[in-house]
């Protein structure tokens, strides 16, 4: 009996010996490139602390790759492509003229650009923009509730002329002074949430769902006035905001539509 007892025991004990555990997969790797350094306080600097906590939030590991100026960024994406991480991330229209050849040439690499977008971009590359246009008619909208408004923008120049008239559209008739100058200036900024724009975009690069533009504005909490404009936080802002969400006000992308 005692040899039976023990050798059940043993069979017991080998029984209840669980396997070693699996190990845990690497994060996913993501590296992002700017066409600048990265200057504390600055959107630029917002903007890649949003990249790094979306991130965090789909458990991905970011690498920052700042450029000196917009000259460096093709060496920065042979540095990153030679990584082959799952996404490669440009921000701002810095990035663009090297992003564009880069995925045509590196097909089985996925890209995203977040603040621009390529003309006729590859399955590869793939686009998340901000729909500007709509800050720009709440600025006219906001300008107006303080009575005349003045405005700088180039002579002759078709889309600064179309922003020019999203600007006027917002402000619905009141009297706006035109001012000639090198760019356009409404005298307001408009904030872009690269979060918002990223989260989305980068989630659906990574599940598979690549190329094509994604576009945020007003109705995804993408877009919105800098609080220091003029009428920012006025009743005619909020309903205007709320339109524009809704569908009842429509902007039109003054790089397509007059």
């Amino acid at each position: 009996m005692k040899l039976v007892f023990s050798l059940t025991a043993v069979l017991l004990l080998a029984g209840c010996t669980t396997a070693a555990p699996e190990p845990a997969e690497p994060p996913t790797q993501l590296v992002l490139i700017t066409a600048e350094p990265v200057v504390e306080g600055t959107p630029l600097a917002t903007s890649v602390d949003d990249a790094r906590a979306v991130a965090a939030e789909l458990g991905a590991q970011l690498e920052v790759l700042e450029s000196e100026s917009e000259s460096d960024v093709a060496a920065q994406l042979a540095v990153a492509i030679a990584e082959q991480p799952a996404v490669i991330i440009g921000l701002g229209d810095g990035v663009l003229s090297d992003f564009d050849p880069a995925a045509a040439s590196n097909l089985s690499q996925q890209f995203l650009l977040v603040g621009s977008e390529a003309p006729e971009p590859t399955s590869n590359l793939t686009a998340a923009n901000f729909r500007t246009w709509e800050g720009l008619y709440l600025a006219g909208v906001g300008a107006a509730t303080s009575g005349p408004v003045s405005i700088v923008s180039p002579t002759g120049d078709p889309y600064a002329d179309a922003q020019v008239r999203r600007f006027t559209d917002g402000a619905h008739g009141s009297d706006v002074t035109i001012t000639n100058g090198e760019r356009l200036d409404v005298a307001c900024d408009t904030i872009t949430h690269t979060d918002v724009a990223l989260r989305d975009s980068l989630a659906a690069v990574l599940a598979g769902d690549t190329g094509g533009v994604w576009s945020f504005g007003v109705a995804e909490n993408a877009v919105e006035l800098d609080p220091s404009c003029a009428g920012a936080g006025s009743p005619e802002v909020a309903q205007a905001s709320e339109q524009i969400a809704r569908g009842e006000v429509v902007v039109t992308d003054p790089l397509y539509v007059p």
